[in-house]
């Protein structure tokens, strides 16, 4: 046997070099161990968000998860929990699952979780909600989907502005009438006062007062006192001729004043008695109650808001009923048959919801009527007519035409009765009429409201859903946001401002060194390595 040998300095060599290929191997260790740590992050990340609310997704295609659990109580506590569990699951793989076959180099182990952001389905005013359904739409929508909202979101331009014009002439034609009446009433008391006579009689603006007070004066004027004997012992005559002119010379603003104060479904609808009784309890919308908040570091609005508006509004179409007719998709029950009509009212109860709507479309098309009376000349002219027979007494000019102004007005109303009929019982009506299109008559629009009439059909006009899509494109966003979310968490049984939509996490693991501390240079070695992994996602993509 030989004996062999080795010096001093070859050993010390070789200790060098033994310590750096363990270095170099630990140092790979660990540059694995980050990777996997931020891998499993991820992973866990999405099975959890796998766990998505499954009525929402079935029956409104949006992807949220339920942060309470199905529970009562939001608690991001539970969501660390959950998170925690996946981790473990996923770091799991032993030697026994592998047959025994298997070293795990790179071992980790989670010691902790927080939650660095998070967004909610309310949150930024119901911005994630619309968003979503938004993205929805893209994907499952044709390309040429919104070619019927786009014109249709112009139109809700112009026709809001039109409103605001007609309500304060409406108002001016008012305070007209109450100037002539008020006037007229001076002036008869000042017969009175000088004992002309004809002063009992009052001011009845509107239904051939305007002659008769004329007439009633001029006798005043030229009584005996045997007259005025016969007419304080109740023996007045009363010509037929002058009911004749009373009925001749109506103004409708007096009659459509009564009915705007009136009942707007007995207007509208021949038999309110068969509306939807349904009803939910209103203190727990969304915009009376405290919503939870997510903690998501950018609150900015999407570049791509006003699309998205469009788009929410073509989901709306496709899952929310109405007073016409059901939604192609949306849950089988509903808390509420007139869902569009909630969007827009929002109260408690069916029959307000469809109220409120019927009064916007009949406020909508008086605007648009009244643009059209405005361009006919003979019914402007026979307007005027009827305006000077009612005030013209007063000599004004500028309240005669403001008189003139109000009786167009509530032309326009009346025949805007007539399209919403028409409207609720399934037609079409242009979103702008032409003058031959006109239903109503100036002569006889107490007939037209009494006998039921309905305006004419236009097949190339708006049905009743494309008119609630007018109205809706008037009203807040955050206001539609949340309306929206108010019938899913009736129809669904759940709290979207518990639903969450997206988050930033960041976990913490530890692994013990294995290489290292086989390093004879280092005497003392760590006790462990400590990683951490940051994942970020939300449902319809990777952030």
């Amino acid at each position: 046997m030989k004996r062999g040998s080795i010096t001093v300095f070859l050993a010390l060599t070789l200790i060098l070099v033994l310590s750096f290929l363990f270095s170099l191997l630990e140092s790979a260790r660990v540059s694995c161990m980050q990777a996997k740590a931020w891998e499993v992050t991820n992973v866990s990340m999405q099975s959890l968000f796998g766990n998505y609310q499954k009525g929402i997704w079935e029956d409104y295609h949006l992807l949220f998860l339920d942060g309470s659990w199905q529970g009562e109580e939001f608690s991001m506590e539970k969501f660390a929990a959950r998170a925690m569990e996946e981790l473990t699951e996923n770091l799991s793989f032993s030697a026994e699952q592998a047959g025994g076959r298997f070293w795990d180099l790179v071992d980790l182990e989670p010691i902790g979780f927080e939650t660095a952001a998070y967004e909610l389905a309310t949150d930024r005013e119901g911005a994630v909600f619309r968003e979503q359904a938004a993205r929805q739409m893209k994907l499952e929508a044709a390309k040429d989907a919104l070619k019927e909202l786009i014109p249709i979101q112009e139109l809700a331009k112009e026709a809001g502005a039109k409103k605001d014009a007609a309500n304060g002439k409406w108002d001016a034609a008012l305070e007209a009438m109450d100037t002539a009446e008020e006037q007229l009433a001076a002036e008869e008391a000042e017969r009175g006062a000088e004992g002309t006579g004809g002063a009992g009689n009052g001011p009845l603006v509107g239904q051939g007062d305007i002659n008769r007070g004329e007439q009633e004066g001029t006798e005043g004027s030229a009584g005996t006192k045997e007259e005025n004997t016969s007419e304080n012992s109740g023996t007045k005559e009363e010509p037929e001729d002058i009911e004749e002119e009373e009925a001749g010379t109506e103004n409708p603003m007096e009659y459509v004043k009564g009915l705007r104060s009136s009942a707007v479904l007995s207007l509208v609808l021949e038999d309110p008695s068969g509306l939807s009784g349904k009803g939910l309890d209103s203190k727990d919308f969304l915009e009376k109650r405290k919503l939870n908040q997510g903690l998501e570091r950018s609150g900015a609005e999407s570049e791509a808001a006003v699309t998205d508006r469009l788009w929410l509004q073509y989901y709306i179409q496709k899952f929310f009923s109405n007073y016409t007719g059901q939604s192609e998709l949306g849950p089988p029950t509903r808390a509420l048959d007139y869902e569009m009509e909630y969007l827009i009212g929002g109260n408690s109860k069916d029959g307000e919801n469809l109220e409120q709507a019927a009064l916007e479309l009949l406020v909508l098309r008086e605007a648009m009527n009244f643009a059209t009376i405005m361009g006919d000349g003979g019914k402007k002219a026979l307007a005027l007519e009827l305006a000077t027979a009612v005030v013209g007494f007063t000599g004004i000019l500028p309240l005669i035409k403001a008189v003139q102004i109000g009786i167009l007005l509530a032309w326009a109303f009346i025949e805007s009765v007539l399209d919403v009929r028409s409207l609720l019982a399934g037609g079409k009506i242009p979103f702008l009429k032409r003058t031959d299109q006109w239903a109503s008559d100036l002569t006889d629009s107490r007939g037209a409201i009494e006998n039921n009439s309905k305006a004419g059909e236009d097949e190339s006009g708006l049905d009743y859903t494309q008119y609630l899509q007018l109205l809706l494109l008037l009203l807040p966003s955050k206001t539609l946001n949340y309306r929206c979310m108010d019938l899913i968490e009736r129809n669904e049984q759940v709290q979207m401002d518990t639903m969450l939509q997206s988050a930033e996490c960041l976990a913490s693991y530890q692994g013990s060194p294995l290489f290292w501390n086989l390093n004879w240079l280092s005497k003392r070695g760590w006790d462990n390595f400590v990683f951490s992994g940051s994942g970020k996602i939300a449902y319809g993509k990777i952030r």
